[in-house]
């Protein structure tokens, strides 16, 4: 038994020790098949083990191969993590210090799923903004902030992907700079909750409400072919919130006595 041990413990670390030389460049067009046609990795540099690249993510109906603009520029380092081991997985620590993505997570890969655990990331709302056109239309503003809960999250290579797990969220000085085209220049407030991911559905729930726009409730994000966004809760605009802000949320739902305004909004993204 300790002979084998022993031999079971030299492989691993031999496969370890291989593992730390291997160009990261030499899975680069993997890597890329896995993200086309919406995004991609360039300029790899470093091993597997500890190495470096950009990851380029194309705009709203822009090509990622655009020569002048169109995509969103994160750069990336990431570095080995040995523990992952002990999960029957390979792992490694990645970073990003992008100005639209900034933080870092474990990413570990199995045979089966990919995980991501022990994450602080935050992204810029302007950018998120520039992912999609009904976001974009918005021009929306602000911080979101999504932090490991707990399990992982896990995400299954096989179409459709069917994912598991829970993140929390928080999202500072939301704001968005046009409605209905009418420009506004003030910041709605802050929010805060968690969401549970089943399959390809994103459940999700509001914690935490402060500033001009108090909300409460919450809805899901379907994914893969239905793409549907629901949100069901009230609304209410709070002392000192300009008068368009209360005539807006009539728009959007029925409003009692208390001034709140009960929504159950769905529209396909």
């Amino acid at each position: 038994m300790k002979a084998r041990t022993i031999a079971l413990t030299g492989g691993a670390s031999l496969a370890i020790a291989l593992l730390a030389f291997i160009p990261a460049n030499m899975i680069e067009s993997l890597i890329n098949k896995r993200l086309a046609p919406g995004a991609q990795l360039t300029g790899i540099s470093g091993t597997i083990w500890s190495g470096a690249a950009t990851m380029q993510i194309a705009e709203a109906g822009r090509q990622i191969n655009a020569a002048r603009g169109g995509r969103i520029e994160i750069p990336l380092t990431w570095s080995f993590a040995p523990t992952s081991l002990l999960r029957l997985r390979l792992g490694a620590d990645v970073m990003a210090s992008g100005r639209a993505l900034s933080g870092k997570a474990r990413v570990e890969a199995g045979l089966l799923s990919m995980r991501l655990r022990d994450a602080d990331i935050k992204a810029a709302m302007e950018s998120l903004g520039r992912l999609h056109q009904n976001f974009s239309m918005l021009k929306p503003g602000g911080e979101l902030q999504i932090r490991s809960s707990g399990a992982p999250l896990s995400i299954d290579y096989l179409a459709p992907h069917a994912m598991s797990g829970r993140l929390d969220f928080a999202a500072a000085n939301v704001r968005v700079r046009s409605i209905a085209g009418l420009p506004i220049a003030v910041p709605l407030g802050s929010y805060g909750g968690h969401m549970v991911f089943d399959g390809q559905r994103v459940n999700y729930q509001i914690e935490k409400s402060s500033g001009l726009l108090a909300l409460t409730g919450g809805g899901h994000i379907a994914l893969g072919n239905s793409r549907e966004f629901h949100y069901k809760g009230y609304a209410a605009a709070l002392p000192g919130s300009p008068v368009w802000l209360a005539q807006m949320l009539g728009s959007f739902g029925r409003t009692s006595p208390d001034g709140r305004a009960s929504i159950d909004y769905k529209t396909n993204w």
